[in-house]
């Protein structure tokens, strides 16, 4: 319920398309939008009108994320969400696999700094042996 821009505000998106804006009736931060500690509801209201709906993706993110963001993100795809990511051993090799065609970003420390990996697609296998940590993030803009 932060800015960026305007705030309060719910922006609404269909297949990438801003369709609408909210921002009266809204409440404060860690409000009735807000996910709660034990349950979250998910496209139906406090009030009972709710419908059957078929959804194959949902995506959290730590704050509200831009309209040019939401916007990139476009509609349907067979790979989902972008950013998505797995990790695997296959024939001894660590093997990484994300959606959405971003980039793919490496740290040897959590906290960071991160460094964008060039020339990198899904499935990307990790050169080894690493000998220490590495951590692996899709560059989500």
């Amino acid at each position: 319920m932060a800015g960026p821009g305007p705030h309060p505000v719910v922006a609404k998106f269909i297949d990438g398309v801003k369709v609408g804006e909210q921002t009266a009736g809204l409440d404060v931060a860690d409000g009735r939008f807000s996910l709660r500690t034990s349950f979250a509801l998910l496209f139906s209201e406090n009030n009972g009108y709710n419908n059957d709906a078929y959804v194959s993706s949902v995506q959290f993110s730590n704050g509200r994320r831009s309209d040019a963001f939401i916007a990139s993100l476009g509609g349907p795809t067979a790979s989902k969400v972008p950013g998505c990511i797995t990790a695997r051993m296959e024939g001894g090799n660590v093997v990484i696999r994300w959606t959405g065609g971003v980039g793919l970003q490496s740290a040897d420390v959590i906290t960071g700094p991160w460094s964008v990996l060039t020339g990198v697609s899904s499935p990307y296998t990790v050169p080894g042996p690493l000998g220490s940590n590495k951590f692996f993030r899709p560059r989500i803009p």
